[in-house]
């Protein structure tokens, strides 16, 4: 009904017979944002999580977030097998949901599917008969199963020839190479060398797909990459801030084509977020524009950034320090989660 509100989550397959996929399809979520993995990347400690995710909670305390294990982002290698996995799982998953929820309704009704439906001389010859015992009915059914009715189908010559279907006659010739279009039969020689051509850049798609990364475990071909998409070129190092004074970070900005307003704590955050976003982008086998990352800046600028302090009025500051009354906000803001809560129900 409200097909907005509905999301795939594990537990849409507790209440079917498939009610087991529900782990597995726990496994295949990042720990840290609870999703899919979105480009899988493994830690030095054999850790998974998503490319921005870990690169964003290393960045902030330098620790694996499920070992506490200290590690780089430059350690980071890409998890293609697992990356191939949820893919497929994502693909092959509403229709194995439709399937279970079909089968769980069956289920729930399991009389309307063993109901016979009798005709009329049925229902005559049964009211003939009247009662008959359980073991007279098993009698009867027997001996008609047991003895089957032959029926007996005469070979005639008359329809013994086959005649193909003839194409229509519309003065199109189909194409010789198979692919289906039908043109006049000036128009071949001019389609031919483009099916062709079609027909190779469809085999050099469907071979890159399945080739592995030419480059080592952490950098794939250029071959598996999608063409015409504007992909970075190299990943941004990280910035020693303590050196960097106001000026000098500030033009570093400028140089990266991000704002570069606000105080040197404010830009430190931003060129960390940057690096973060650019970084992930350059991990992905499905890379995003500029333009992209740039207006996923702009979310985080307006959510975490300087435009929130100023909007919200300190709060995203607020929230983010140790000393922040969690219970008292909690409690403050307690009719607003209730309605929240009743509002999602609702829609649900």
């Amino acid at each position: 009904m409200y097909s907005d509100f509905d999301i795939p989550d594990s537990t849409d397959w507790l209440n079917t017979p498939l009610k087991d996929i529900a782990d597995l399809e726990n496994a295949l979520h990042c720990q840290i944002c609870k999703e899919f993995y979105d480009t899988p990347m493994i830690t030095s400690c054999s850790h998974t999580f998503c490319s921005r995710c870990i690169r964003t909670s290393l960045s902030t305390d330098g620790r694996c977030p499920a070992c506490r294990t200290a590690d780089q982002a430059s350690k980071l290698r890409n998890n293609w097998a697992l990356q191939e996995v949820v893919g497929a799982f994502q693909t092959a998953r509403p229709a194995a949901i439709s399937v279970a929820r079909r089968e769980q309704e069956q289920t729930r009704r399991p009389g309307k599917r063993k109901r016979a439906v009798l005709d009329s001389d049925d229902v005559a010859q049964a009211q003939r008969v009247g009662r008959t015992t359980r073991s007279k009915s098993r009698r009867l059914a027997a001996s008609q199963t047991s003895e089957p009715e032959v029926m007996e189908i005469e070979d005639t010559d008359e329809d013994a020839s086959y005649e193909p279907q003839q194409p229509p006659e519309d003065g199109l010739v189909e194409c010789p190479l198979g692919c289906g279009k039908r043109m006049k039969i000036e128009q071949v020689e001019p389609h031919l060398d483009r099916c062709e051509e079609e027909r190779k850049q469809e085999e050099q798609r469907r071979s890159a797909a399945r080739r592995p990364p030419a480059n080592g475990v952490g950098s794939p071909g250029p071959s598996s990459r999608q063409k015409g998409t504007a992909r970075p070129q190299e990943r941004l190092a990280e910035l020693n801030y303590s050196l960097l004074k106001e000026q000098p970070m500030r033009r570093k900005l400028e140089e990266l084509g991000i704002p570069a307003w606000g105080s040197k704590q404010l830009m430190v955050r931003r060129h960390t977020e940057w690096v973060n976003l650019w970084n992930a982008n350059c991990d992905s086998d499905h890379p995003r524009t500029k333009r992209e990352l740039l207006h996923d800046l702009d979310t985080w600028e307006r959510t975490q950034g300087g435009k929130a302090s100023t909007a919200n009025g300190g709060l995203a500051n607020g929230v983010m320090r140790k000393d922040f009354d969690g219970v008292g906000w909690a409690s403050n803001h307690r009719d607003d989660f209730s309605r929240l809560i009743a509002d999602a129900k609702r829609k649900k």
